[in-house]
């Protein structure tokens, strides 16, 4: 990880990852994790671990916060303090309907690869006059920019693909890929919507307990399938 300037202007640099580093640091959270619980790594990583890898992170969990009031479509918000551990809030809304499960999935894991990338920025804010080093720093997750894998917002991106490094880590998934390309015979990237795209998604998808559109996202951002029109999307952002 580098520091470079933040265009964006709310902070005067912030961190810039290689996908490779996002990956690595996600997966040995994960793995760390599940040997040190159960002495062994399976998956998928379940709810309740997930929301036990939050809590020994943070002050405060709050599974049914109403977020109402925080703009629209936001699903999950990470607060951070000074001298004090950060604070996660989700949506009542995902833990209320059950057919709401990979976005509770999702949106846990989001808001985890705040808690885990985005603490240091705390202190390169730029505040307006209005403001102190004692006002925290309030990340907002709209749901709209979860699995979008073009530009987005820099925190917002960083987040949403530690999303998917947590809930389907890279050397897992990257056996599934080779099983597949083998038993296909196949050399080069396939489409999304190809067989070969289409059942590599849905493995993904039963494996790691994520929805199509996460496994979708996933497999394009680490270069194993291409968009629709076959061509991969771009991994950086600035």
């Amino acid at each position: 990880m580098k520091w470079i300037k933040d265009n964006t202007g709310r902070f005067s640099h912030r961190p810039y990852y290689m996908d490779d580093e996002l990956n690595n640091k996600c997966e040995s959270i994960i793995i760390s994790f599940l040997t040190e619980k159960y002495g062994s790594v399976s998956y998928p990583i379940s709810t309740n671990d997930i929301t036990i890898l939050i809590e020994q992170r943070t002050s405060h969990l709050d599974l049914f916060a109403d977020l109402s009031n925080e703009g629209d479509n936001i699903e999950g918000m990470t607060v951070f303090e000074l001298n004090d551990l950060p604070k996660v809030f989700v949506s009542y809304m995902l833990s209320e309907i059950s057919n709401l499960q990979n976005r509770l999935r999702t949106t846990l894991t989001h808001e985890l690869g705040h808690v885990v990338l985005h603490g240091p920025l705390l202190k390169n804010r730029q505040l307006s006059m209005f403001e102190d080093y004692n006002t925290p720093l309030v990340i907002k997750s709209n749901r709209n920019s979860f699995l979008n894998t073009k530009k987005i917002d820099w925190m917002e991106w960083q987040a949403g693909f530690a999303s998917g490094a947590f809930l389907m880590p890279v050397m897992k998934l990257h056996d599934i890929f080779l099983e597949r390309l083998k038993e296909y015979n196949l050399t080069g990237i396939q489409s999304t919507n190809s067989p070969f795209g289409r059942e590599l998604i849905g493995e993904t998808q039963k494996t790691f307990l994520v929805s199509s559109d996460a496994a979708r996202v996933r497999l394009i951002q680490l270069g194993y399938l291409a968009d629709l029109q076959g061509q991969q999307v771009e991994k950086e952002l600035f």
